[in-house]
């Protein structure tokens, strides 16, 4: 019996990866997901125009949903924690990639450099404005004026 079970139907190794729960997959979210494999499953089966805009359509309800349950979990989570939770959960939310950026080297290397940067900048935007044409502007200058500042008074 075992050699008939092994001809016919061999032990294969599956490997089932186990992913963390997220707070924010719903109910809502897996049937969502639920219709939108039904239908990728339908389009895939049938190979019409029509079954692909419903997956299509499918996917962006489903997309749609998912962005909007985690949008609105981060800021339940963000209305209830202070200032410093705020910082910590930001850090761990972007795995430790928000910690400050130190530039490696000196710090009068580093002062140069910014130094340098800024005035190649300045003179980048002077040699622009310098090649712009400034507009003509037509003003009447006359000779004489009919005011003048004839007396002073001293101030106190």
């Amino acid at each position: 019996m075992r050699k008939l079970l092994d001809k016919h139907a061999p032990e294969v190794l599956r490997t089932v990866t186990f992913r963390p729960h997220t707070p924010w997959y719903s109910d809502q979210l897996r049937n969502a997901k639920c219709v939108k494999r039904c239908s990728e499953r339908r389009w895939k089966k049938s190979g019409l125009e029509v079954d692909r805009q419903i997956f299509r359509d499918d996917c962006k309800k489903y997309r749609s949903l998912l962005n909007k349950a985690k949008t609105d979990h981060y800021k339940a989570e963000f209305h209830k924690c202070d200032s410093r939770q705020l910082f910590q959960n930001v850090a761990t939310m972007s795995n430790g990639s928000s910690r400050t950026f130190r530039p490696v080297g000196k710090d009068s290397d580093i002062a140069d450099k910014f130094a340098t940067f800024f005035k190649d900048k300045i003179n980048q935007i002077r040699e622009y404005l310098d090649e712009t044409i400034p507009p003509t502007m037509a003003v009447d200058i006359c000779d004489s004026c009919e005011n003048g500042f004839c007396n002073f008074l001293p101030l106190s």
